[in-house]
């Protein structure tokens, strides 16, 4: 286990069992697509929460802001995969 974890350290993920070939190469060639949505999700996401944020500071204990913590409240809520 620990020659395991000293080679995660070091960029070694080991072997995969059903592909054969290093995982790093495997985690390598799927980065290139999930590292532009990842990208496009955060500044999407900065670019709606900010506004958002500053118009239920503005509003603080109005109906505005209490509309936005609600909505917010029930983001949060709902799953990831959903």
């Amino acid at each position: 286990y620990l020659n395991w974890v000293g080679g995660m350290l070091t960029g070694d993920f080991g072997t995969s069992y059903t592909y054969r070939v290093p995982v790093t190469e495997l985690i390598l060639a799927r980065v290139w697509v999930s590292l532009p949505l990842a990208i496009f999700a955060l500044i999407l996401s900065t670019a709606i929460a900010f506004p958002v944020g500053l118009i239920a500071a503005s509003y603080r204990g109005k109906v505005a802001d209490l509309g936005i913590m609600s909505v917010t409240q029930l983001g949060i809520a709902v799953p990831n995969f959903w």
